[in-house]
């Protein structure tokens, strides 16, 4: 190898070694070196190195033994008769720190290795970590570190107490270069809060030392692996990378015995046309009795016993705003049955349905329903259906087509035959052991019982006290209960069941398994949940960006702000639909929250504070809700019929068009007093001189005939208690935040908004 000046030996070590350190070191180890630009022969750096073990040796033998004494002086009050006897209590504590002696032939030296030959590295055995000593690295092999960690640490403390013993001993760690951080396991996704957990410090701490290094990170951050890696080396950290368990790979664990199991069919078309009719011959019931408006507004999912067998079926809604429900329909079903009303036809719906099964590529059937009907066309519906090629055996096609009427009965059963023969040709199979995996159909809240939901099992078995996980939410489940509100231990393939126990809905439409490890379970939640979050985030911003924009073009533009409250998760999608077609040219529409479940506080203060109205589509309201509404001036529309939820905000928002906004004077104040306050930097005591004061009010403030101030009231109080309002002739205290400008015998009208129809 060709010899090297001193100088640049001393870049290629790093660690901010300079020339005339290591010049140092070397006239040590006895070598004549002067000058940076003096060469240094292979020989000369191995006698270096030497030196170096040598020094680290006489080091370690040297500190071996630490001895460490402390003194503290206290008093003690004792009460006598002739009056107070005080003592002087001295401790004297010590305690001692042993090390065993170190073989030198398990020292050994980094970073110099890096920057040498083969050679040197075949001598020292190719043993060599990081760590630093002096001016050059040294470090401990990985035999003396785990007699380190294990315990080799004698401490000796002539007091027996405990808490003294455990603060030196950190003390100690603290002060020691020598101690071994833990290994941090990265997986794909983590937090910021979570990799600071890993690593037993601050997110404070982190976020600190990166900054020092040039890198900006938040609080909520979420961190891919590579960005943690970087983090992690930057706090001195060891690290590995780990693979996010998945759903995927937790059902590739198992290879089970494939059985046949029971088709799933899903009954679509338009509104209207008979879907729910033809359930309820099935099954021998009467659901379209208990839905509002004759009209079917949630999936409907039902384990039938036929004569052909046992069958699945899934009722979807017709109308035009469910057409989320009708996707999440078709993905998990084997056969569709598209009915046809003879009497109408081909409608959108329809179309939409024949869509939606070309797209999951799943078998259709026709149902020609209604064919009792005088004015029923059977050819004429054939002939539509097959400009979307469907064309009907019967015309020599692939398709099957049954004529039926499901009011009578009429060729009910030939449809289930075909259906039989259709799920036949299938091979329909599943597993019936191990892990549970299917589909989330629906999710509702109910009053006492809590989050339940609907699903329906694709393979495995489903039981009682599993951990099923969708999407970023998992849970235990409680109880599971079948179509007929019967409560079982276990459910199998093509069974539709309600799962109760879950702390939170899930989201239809969402795939669902089941996990016996909670923790994988959680693991993959959170990831979900941080991946979530990032992509809200990022929406939220665009939204604010696009309400700015749109604020800035149009100033005159009013807003309806509105809280959605429906049953369930597939009302959202539907009514938000609607709500998304209406359009108006004066009066932009947001929906500030949509969510499930019955109208609570939580949505009374938001919709007071964000001036929303709410609509409450099949829930109805709390008691403390109810209680709120008293003295709160909101809003509530109430249905159960979708497309009247739709009426009712045309005729809101046609009077908001025709109409203005004015402010009409209510009362009069004069300021008596003015009090110092922590929250609105004054409290300003006040005589009701006219009219009425109200909290939340907008007021102006009046001094010497001139209005110096426009804002609105925050705080009201008489005798130190919140009230909503105060009459004349009493007095008051009213706290108007940020504004401190105040000063006695100021007059503060107070004023109402009411709506002047033009």
């Amino acid at each position: 190898m060709v010899d090297i000046t001193v100088e640049q030996l001393a870049k290629q070590i790093g660690c901010g070694i300079s020339s005339d350190v290591l010049i140092t070191q070397l006239k040590k180890a006895g070598i004549n070196i002067n000058l940076p630009s003096d060469t240094i022969k292979e020989e000369e750096k191995i006698k270096l190195l030497h030196m170096l073990k040598k020094e680290q040796q006489d080091l370690f033998e040297k500190n071996k033994q630490i001895s460490f004494k402390r003194t503290t002086a206290s008093s003690i009050n004792l009460k006598a008769s002739s009056g107070k006897n005080i003592i002087n209590v001295t401790y004297k504590k010590s305690y001692t720190y042993i090390k065993k002696p170190l073989n030198s032939t398990k020292i050994l030296h980094d970073n110099i290795d890096k920057n040498i030959d083969n050679n040197i590295d075949n001598n020292i055995n190719n043993n060599i970590d990081n760590n630093t000593n002096n001016d050059i690295n040294n470090n401990i092999n990985n035999d003396i570190k785990k007699k380190f960690n294990d315990g080799d640490k004698k401490f000796i403390n002539s007091n027996k107490n405990d808490d003294i013993k455990n603060n030196s001993k950190i003390n100690l760690y603290k002060n020691n270069k020598n101690i071994i951080k833990p290994l941090i396991n990265i997986p794909q996704k983590i937090t910021m809060f979570d990799l600071a957990k890993k690593m037993s410090v601050k997110i404070s701490d982190i976020i600190t030392h990166m900054i020092h290094k040039g890198y900006n990170f938040t609080f909520e951050q979420t961190l891919d692996q590579n960005t943690a890696l970087l983090i992690v080396k930057e706090m001195g950290y060891q690290t590995k990378f780990i693979k996010n368990a998945n759903i995927q790979d937790i059902n590739s664990l198992n290879i089970y015995t494939l059985k046949p199991r029971n088709p799933i069919i899903t009954i679509m078309g338009h509104v209207d046309h008979g879907k729910t009719t033809l359930i309820d011959y099935i099954r021998k019931s009467s659901l379209i009795k208990d839905e509002h408006g004759g009209i079917t507004q949630h999936i409907g999912a039902y384990n039938v016993n036929t004569i052909y067998g046992n069958m699945t079926f899934l009722d979807t809604p017709g109308h035009e705003a469910f057409k989320a429900m009708r996707s999440h329909g078709s993905k998990c079903t084997d056969i569709i049955v598209i009915i046809v009303a003879a009497d109408d036809g081909v409608m959108p719906q329809t179309k939409e349905a024949i869509n939606h099964a070309k797209e999951a590529n799943v078998p259709i059937i026709i149902a020609i329903n209604k064919i009792d009907k005088s004015n029923s066309d059977i050819k004429k519906i054939i002939n539509e259906l097959s400009h979307f090629d469907l064309i009907s055996d019967s015309w020599g096609g692939d398709t099957i087509f049954v004529n039926i009427s499901a009011k009578l009965g009429t060729g009910v059963n030939t449809l289930l035959e075909n259906i039989n023969l259709q799920s036949e040709l299938l091979e329909l199979k599943a597993h019936y052991e191990g892990n549970a995996s299917g589909f989330i159909i629906e999710s509702r809240m109910n009053q006492w019982k809590g989050p339940i939901t609907s699903v329906i099992i694709q393979n495995g078995q489903l039981s009682k006290d599993d951990i099923i996980l969708s999407g970023s939410e998992y849970g235990k489940i409680k109880e599971i209960i079948d179509d007929k509100g019967i409560s079982i231990k276990h459910a199998f393939p093509s069974m539709v069941v309600d799962i109760i126990g879950l702390q939170k809905t899930l989201i239809s439409g969402d795939n669902f398994i089941t996990i016996k490890d909670e923790k994988i379970a959680k693991n993959i939640a959170n990831i979900k949940q941080n991946e979530k979050k990032e992509i809200d985030l990022i929406k939220n911003k665009r939204n604010k960006i696009e309400d700015l924009i749109k604020n800035t073009i149009d100033k005159d533009t009013k807003n309806l702000n509105i809280i959605l409250k429906t049953d369930v998760y597939g009302s959202i999608d539907a009514i938000v639909y609607l709500i998304n077609n209406i359009h108006t040219n004066n009066i932009n529409i947001k929906i500030i929250n949509a969510s499930i479940g019955s109208v609570n506080e939580t949505d009374i203060h938001l919709a007071v504070i964000s001036n929303s109205i709410i609509i409450a589509f099949n829930v109805k309201c709390t008691t403390n809700a109810k209680k709120m509404l008293e003295y709160e001036n909101i809003k509530i529309l109430s249905h159960n019929i979708v497309y009247d939820i739709v009426d009712n905000i045309k005729e809101i928002l046609e009077k908001n068009i025709n109409s203005v906004q004015l402010d009409k004077k209510i009362g009069v104040l004069i300021v008596k007093e003015i009090f110092k306050s922590q929250k609105f930097d004054q409290i300003i005591g006040c005589f009701v001189t006219s009219g009425i004061v109200k909290k939340h009010a907008p007021i102006t403030i009046i001094r010497a005939n001139k209005t110096i101030y426009k804002g609105e009231i925050e705080s009201l109080k008489r005798f130190k208690e919140d009230v909503l309002e105060v009459k004349v002739g009493n007095t008051c205290g009213i706290g108007i935040k940020n504004y401190n400008d105040i000063k006695i015998n100021d007059t503060i009208e107070i004023y109402e908004k009411i709506i002047n129809k033009k």
